[in-house]
């Protein structure tokens, strides 16, 4: 339980930081240790080991991803957008909509700016 806590801490704390490198990093972190999800919800994976579990990805870490998504540096966003992709199958169609396509859409009109 005490590596749960000071793993879930150390990476909400990495997500709120003032450096933009590690929100980079965070976002990076954030996709890679959600990943085996997928796998488990496509059924070719039973539950893994790991700390990741869909009630802890839909309530925390939806909201550290909406606010990445949201980042005001372009390459966290960039980073986060990337990771999203291979997470694709476990967001719900209005998950996706009302949160990610607005601010992903707000990047590209910024980067073709």
């Amino acid at each position: 339980m005490v590596q749960e806590s000071s793993t879930l801490k150390t990476l909400l704390n990495m997500c709120s930081d003032t450096v933009w490198k590690m929100r980079q990093r965070a976002a990076k972190f954030l996709m890679e240790y959600n990943l085996p999800l997928v796998q488990v919800k496509k059924g070719t994976l039973k539950q893994p080991s790991c700390l990741a579990t869909m009630e802890r990805f839909e309530k925390q870490f939806l909201i550290e991803i909406g606010e990445l998504i949201a980042d005001e540096e372009l390459l966290v966003r960039v980073e986060i957008s990337e990771g999203i992709i291979k997470l694709m199958p476990l967001f719900t169609e209005d998950y996706v909509d009302k949160h990610l396509m607005p601010s992903i859409i707000e990047m590209f009109v910024q980067v073709s700016d």
